[in-house]
């Protein structure tokens, strides 16, 4: 018996015991946790009958298609968006330009009990700027300046922020939170300590309705390079963020 198990270890070889193959998992998709209102990832610009479509790398990108199985697709006009093909693990951006780069979504998110939101982004410059805006007291979720991710609002004085500053790599990170509480910060995934303003965080508007920018003030445009954006409208679990998380840094090589 023991020689026919050494012979049976022998033929299969040492790779069906290596750490990585114990450790290994397919991650799971943002559709597969509940209450994904929006979903956009740069490789994705089109989306007809679910399947992705890329503009020639340069191209001006005045349409952004919603992944969520919501439709609610990002709109601009002019030329300041632009899409730019391999910008990081071999995946394209949409380059934001802090000029006049915005979109538009089909329909404003109605206000939730909770939101989080999920970026992987370069900012091209530390001034920064908005990536999920809406109106008045409604979601915004911004960095640059002094911090690489801020919360506010949108035109308000509460403002929640993490304490790590705006720099130009890559990063993924994300903010979850649920009215009247203090909204967690992370990122790459680790905690980025949370700094309110107001000890007790209320958002009473709507969830986000634009991208890239300041809709109340026309203002604040974003100075990045955007991989993918992602929001929910209730305050995902420990786990969830972290199987979302896994997804991005997977996928981009964080």
């Amino acid at each position: 018996m023991v020689k026919l198990l050494l012979l049976f270890a022998f033929l299969i070889g040492p790779q069906a015991v290596t750490t990585s193959h114990v450790q290994s998992a397919p991650t799971i998709l943002p559709t597969a946790i509940a209450n994904l209102r929006l979903w956009f990832s740069a490789d994705c610009i089109t989306f007809p009958s679910s399947v992705c479509g890329t503009p020639t790398t340069g191209s001006s990108v005045t349409a952004w298609a919603d992944r969520s199985g919501n439709a609610n697709n990002g709109s601009t006009s002019g030329t300041n968006c632009t899409y730019n093909a391999s910008q990081i693990n071999g995946k394209p951006a949409v380059t934001f330009d802090g000029v006049g780069c915005k979109f538009t979504l089909g329909t404003a998110i109605t206000a939730g009990a909770g939101h989080t939101a999920f970026v992987v982004l370069a900012y091209t410059s530390t001034s920064g700027g908005i990536t999920f805006g809406a109106t008045s007291n409604g979601f915004a979720y911004k960095g640059g300046g002094s911090y690489e991710q801020v919360l506010d609002a949108q035109n308000q004085v509460n403002i929640a922020h993490g304490t790590a500053t705006p720099d130009t790599s890559w990063h993924q990170m994300n903010v979850s939170f649920t009215n009247g509480g203090s909204p967690i910060f992370r990122l790459d995934e680790s905690v980025d300590t949370t700094v309110l303003v107001t000890p007790s965080w209320n958002m009473t508007g709507n969830g986000p309705s634009v991208l890239g920018y300041n809709a109340i003030s026309n203002a604040e445009y974003l100075n990045a390079k955007v991989a993918e954006l992602i929001y929910y409208d209730r305050t995902l679990t420990s786990t969830e963020v972290g199987q979302i998380e896994a997804y991005l840094h997977s996928r981009y090589g964080l």
